[in-house]
């Protein structure tokens, strides 16, 4: 969850997103009649001897090109690209090759496909960002090929983009993990807007500045915070949390609801400055006068509603209710 990362991460919400099941003229790079060739014709000028030894160009038509009308892919021929798609997002022109010469259409239209898919699950993960919504229907592959692109940029949807997207590979040295094959493992975030511990309180302005996840497989928590000069974590093991709860503050409109969590311990601090390339290190406390050291309470501020159904889900993990046996 090897891809091939595409470095243009920037994602803006778009008009519309064409439907994959359709190959629009407008993407597509079409031979005007400067550059064609008739069989006579040699681009040196010489005899057509010469010119015949030359490999044949790549075509970049489009299926409906070929056909001289717009064309639509069968029921057959989207479950087989939906198959691919599901085991890599970014085929390579190897691979788009095949899956042409299999369902019989042209590598261009294969191409303009995958570049549609690409879009429209972008568009997906982007909203799930904004309304806290599940995106089980994001496939695995996608959502690490999202995850290497916000790494190798330094942004994602929206503009700042990290992990914020359900399931996602996480590193064990950091954040999100880089090519480690072996040390990727799976989080799930939890939408909320602020963290307040005591008196010191952060809140996040966008989709970068606070992101809060666990993993099942480390049995972690983790709050990431971000600043313009380095990343910062909260970071402790599920068998620190005393007790968890919803809050939903209905009586209280002024109060935003959440996730309260009571540790029976302090946590464990990290810091990954942008100036090194070791990622993250352990520190002392860097809340305001040590507020995670001495509080054990954290309220994680969002919506309750939202926050239900992922509250339930950390709850339901036999790793979570198991978390204060010994092992």
């Amino acid at each position: 969850m090897a891809t091939e990362v595409e470095h243009t991460v920037a994602l803006t919400t778009a008009s519309s997103v064409p439907d994959p099941g359709s190959f629009p003229e407008s993407d597509v790079v079409t031979p005007t009649s400067s550059n064609k060739l008739s069989p006579s014709q040699s681009s040196s000028g010489g005899n057509g001897h010469s010119n015949s030894k030359r490999p044949p160009r790549k075509s970049t038509l489009t299926q409906q090109q070929k056909n001289q009308k717009r064309q639509r892919a069968t029921q057959d021929q989207l479950s087989i690209l939906e198959m691919e798609f599901n085991k890599n997002p970014t085929p390579t022109a190897g691979v788009r090759e095949r899956i042409a010469d299999e369902i019989n259409m042209t590598e261009r239209s294969v191409q303009i496909w995958f570049q549609n898919r690409r879009a429209k699950i972008k568009l997906l993960a982007k909203k799930s960002l904004e309304t806290g919504e599940d995106i089980d229907s994001i496939p695995e592959s996608m959502r690490a090929y999202l995850a290497m692109q916000a790494m190798e940029t330094g942004k994602g949807l929206g503009g700042n983009y990290l992990g914020r997207t359900g399931l996602m590979p996480f590193g064990h040295n950091g954040m999100l993990g880089g090519d480690q094959a072996q040390g990727k493992v799976l989080i799930h975030h939890l939408t909320c807007r602020s963290l307040s511990i005591g008196k010191w309180t952060r809140v996040g302005q966008n989709t970068m500045d606070l992101i809060i996840f666990y993993s099942p497989d480390k049995c972690t928590m983790t709050y990431y915070i971000n600043n313009e000069q380095a990343g910062y974590k909260i970071e402790y093991p599920f068998s620190y949390i005393k007790n968890i709860w919803l809050e939903n503050n209905e009586a209280d409109p002024n109060r935003m609801g959440g996730i309260v969590i009571e540790l029976n311990r302090s946590p464990h601090f990290f810091m990954d400055s942008s100036s090194t390339t070791s990622g993250f290190y352990q520190v002392g406390d860097f809340t305001e006068d040590l507020q995670a050291t001495q509080c054990m309470i954290h309220q994680l501020g969002g919506n309750p509603k939202v926050l239900t159904n992922q509250l339930a889900k950390l709850v339901s993990l036999d790793s979570f209710m198991n978390r204060h046996n010994p092992q």
